[in-house]
């Protein structure tokens, strides 16, 4: 088993970014799953965490995501909350890619 992080905002008032990028993730990984690596057969679980667009959220659900060892995130949402959460998955040596975030210095991190 792989688990891939998905790490959005899913309540609030901008809810439905997180929303499409849930249904996103789920249908990428139905689609891949299984996945064969070294000769072995693999299924994709998604572990979704909401954030709630909050960096304080954000970087406890970083934090869950690497104690549940996810093999790589796709999050968070936005700028502030994936500025905040890549510091804990950089730490724990997990690959991010943010569907959304887009300033310039976050690209430069990690």
């Amino acid at each position: 088993m792989i688990k891939i992080g998905n790490q959005a905002v899913l309540s609030g008032e901008y809810r439905s970014f997180g929303e499409e990028q849930l249904v996103s993730v789920e249908l990428a990984a139905s689609k891949l799953s299984p996945v064969r690596i070294g000769g072995f057969d693999y299924e994709i679980e998604v572990v979704t965490k909401d954030d709630e667009g909050n960096p304080e959220k954000a970087f406890l659900v970083a934090q869950e995501m690497a104690s549940e060892e996810v093999a790589a995130v796709i999050g968070s949402t936005f700028d502030g909350t994936t500025k905040v959460s890549i510091h804990v998955y950089e730490e724990y040596g997990i690959p991010v890619i943010s569907p959304y975030a887009q300033k310039t210095e976050i690209s430069k991190m990690g």
